[in-house]
């Protein structure tokens, strides 16, 4: 079971709060919706600042046509309830590492350095719930694994 001292979890809480704040603020005026994403890796609380793409238009569309993705920065995908997640590199232009979560935000499956313009479909090969997608490279920089937790951002 994932547990964090007392003080982390009120921590945790409070950003999550305020990230769905911007969320909502965001998707009032029509804009690109950020927020911190907060990843408890080997005892380590990591923060990263990512585009949310919650809606179908903006999952197919993900990151293509970037030319660069800063470290520490992010998109994370994100449907409603889990589902069986398929994803390629059409029309993106920068390798990525993705990165995939299961309802709990538990990482299920890391896939490494996917290149650019591949259609190979890549997935967890099982109903996830989110995904990461970050420059290549930044998994392993960063050091998550498998069975990692993530505190995912409440769909409304």
């Amino acid at each position: 079971m994932f547990l964090l001292a007392k003080t982390s979890r009120r921590a945790v809480l409070l950003f999550m709060l305020a990230g769905m704040a911007q969320v909502r603020r965001a998707r009032a005026l029509g804009v690109a919706r950020f927020l911190p994403l907060m990843i408890y890796s080997s005892g380590r609380l990591l923060t990263l600042r990512v585009e949310v793409a919650d809606t179908r238009e903006l999952r197919m569309r993900g990151l293509m046509f970037r030319q660069r993705l800063p470290r520490g920065q992010g998109m994370l995908l994100l449907w409603r309830r889990p589902s069986m997640a398929a994803l390629w590199m059409k029309n993106t232009r920068m390798p990525l590492d993705m990165v995939f979560f299961d309802s709990g935000g538990i990482i299920v499956h890391i896939h490494e350095n996917a290149r650019p313009g591949d259609l190979t479909p890549v997935s967890a090969g099982r109903p996830v719930r989110a995904v990461l997608e970050i420059a290549a490279g930044e998994a392993r920089r960063l050091g998550l694994k498998k069975g990692d937790r993530a505190a995912l951002p409440v769909m409304r």
